[in-house]
């Protein structure tokens, strides 16, 4: 299978992609061209030029692919609010509404269980406690509810989606300063 990965130049992404080519899947991963390349080097993912924010070039990207992963966000609590709800919401609306579009026969969002919110008391909660994310106003937070959002709305339209919630993401590699970082 043909497999779409954005965010592959991220820790998480780099992952994936090493991951399904090691699975015996074809990768493309679209790649804005201020970003580097240096994690997909020699791992033989076809690199497509483009950004989650720009509908033409996630269709090109699309354009043959059976399957999507879509990775790519801004992961850091405290950047930019602009740009974490563009990148994490609209992202995300852009790039499985084309998805959709296409008729890919998998997609997959990489979303956080920031969705969930928390609170500063140990308490356990799944998939059935409502979540307070909005409430608590971090931006991260909210950006990647209103990205899964985007996403089930797309999903009820027919899109065959699953949602992932990582939590902290952590492993050798990270020159990113993902989750692991202070």
């Amino acid at each position: 299978m043909r497999v779409l990965v954005t965010g592959a130049t991220g820790f998480l992404g780099v992952a994936i992609v090493r991951e399904l080519l090691a699975r015996g899947h074809a990768v493309r991963a679209p790649v804005r061209p201020a970003s580097g390349l240096a994690g997909l080097d020699g791992l033989g993912a076809e690199v497509a030029r483009g950004d989650v924010l720009d509908a033409a070039s996630v269709r090109a990207a699309l354009a043959g692919c059976e399957g999507l992963v879509h990775a790519a966000g801004i992961p850091r609590i405290g950047a930019d609010a602009r740009e974490t709800s563009a990148v994490n919401v609209t992202g995300a609306e852009v790039v499985l509404g084309a998805a959709l579009e296409a008729g890919v026969a998998r997609a997959v969002l990489t979303s956080s269980t920031s969705v969930m919110g928390g609170t500063r008391e140990p308490v356990v909660q799944d998939e059935s406690a409502a979540g307070n994310a909005e409430a608590l106003g971090i931006g991260y937070f909210v950006s990647k509810l209103q990205g899964e959002r985007a996403a089930l709305a797309l999903a009820r339209r027919g899109l065959p989606l699953v949602v992932v919630r990582p939590s902290f993401v952590l492993g050798p590699g990270d020159t990113h300063g993902s989750s692991a970082s202070v």
